[in-house]
């Protein structure tokens, strides 16, 4: 039977595995982020202002 207490993965698929879950968090992060009000609740007035 196979001792699960001493194995361990590769450095390689540890390494794989990690950058696959960080592409995937900033592939799916805009579309989460989509749905929270991010927006500020008022402008700056310096940027409101037109120039003349």
């Amino acid at each position: 039977m196979l001792d699960m207490s001493e194995w361990s993965p590769d450095p390689y698929i540890v390494v794989l595995t990690g950058m696959g879950f960080l592409i995937a968090l900033v592939a799916w992060l805009p579309l989460a982020l989509k749905r929270l009000p991010l927006s500020l609740p008022g402008a700056h007035p310096v940027l409101t202002e037109q120039v003349a």
